[in-house]
C-alpha cells in the first residue's frame, strides 16, 4: 500500500491528491495495519453473506 502512496521517480503517488493528502497526511506502518484491519471489518459481513452463484440455473 505504501508504493501506491507515496510517489516514485516516475508517477506522482496518492499521497499528492489533495483529499487523500488531507485525510491521511503521513503513510505509516501504523497507519497501514489500522487501515488493514477496518477493511477486513467492513468486508467480512459482505464475504460471509455471499454465496456461490451456480451458471447452469
Amino acid at each position: 500500500m505504501a508504493e501506491c502512496f507515496n510517489d516514485s521517480y516516475l508517477f506522482p503517488g496518492e499521497g499528492n491528491d489533495t483529499y487523500i493528502a488531507r485525510v491521511w497526511p503521513q503513510w505509516n506502518d501504523e497507519l497501514a495495519q489500522a487501515a488493514s484491519q477496518l477493511a477486513g471489518r467492513v468486508l467480512q459481513a459482505a464475504i460471509l453473506g455471499s454465496e456461490v452463484v451456480d451458471d447452469d440455473a
